[in-house]
């Protein structure tokens, strides 16, 4: 069902990810179906369009390295559970519900509106350089943050969310030993 260049999927009634499905050639990956996904996304910089309802779900993990997922202007990616990972373009609005978003030493970057749910949790990694998420319309954050900062990490200060605006609530619950320091458009 996957391979191949120009994959298009429609005229399905649904389709559920359950093994693992890795995007190998420059030719995006185009669903016209509703998608869930429970079992392994790797992106590898390319990019994977979804006309339909895509909702990440279960055990289901994303790896973006680099790559983009594109959601249809009158729907939105919703994370309800999983894990992804990486940098790259979510190409839409994003909704975390729950789950782990890790974002390492890059910056995911959402080309829409991004809302956190109590219950979900934003993990930036320090290294070489920072995690960041940049949102270009509205953020909503309401869930967890946890910050690794590894050696060789310089001292300082460093957005690791910029959006357009925040909605209340915003967060104030800085993980142990930091502290938000929040602006009109970073945190």
């Amino acid at each position: 069902m996957f391979g191949g260049s120009g994959q298009y999927f429609r005229n399905l009634v649904s389709g559920a990810n359950r093994g693992v499905l890795t995007l190998a050639n420059a030719t995006p990956v185009k669903f016209d179906i509703n998608v869930v996904n429970h079992g392994d996304l790797l992106l590898n910089t390319k990019t994977v369009l979804f006309y339909q309802t895509f909702v990440q779900n279960g055990t289901g993990y994303i790896r973006l390295d680099g790559g983009t997922i594109e959601v249809d202007l009158d729907q939105t990616f919703f994370m309800a559970d999983g894990f992804m990972e990486g940098s790259g373009t979510i190409d839409g609005n994003f909704s975390q519900g729950g789950g782990t978003v890790r974002i390492p030493n890059a910056t995911l970057r959402v080309k829409g509106n991004y809302s956190q749910a109590q219950t979900a949790a934003l993990d930036f990694i320090f290294s070489d350089g920072f995690g960041k998420l940049q949102v270009d319309d509205a953020a909503t954050l309401d869930g967890l943050f946890d910050v690794s900062i590894e050696s060789g990490t310089p001292a300082g200060w460093y957005d690791i969310v910029t959006a357009a605006a925040f909605t209340d609530p915003v967060p104030t619950n800085p993980p142990a030993g930091y502290e938000f320091n929040q602006t009109a458009t970073a945190l």
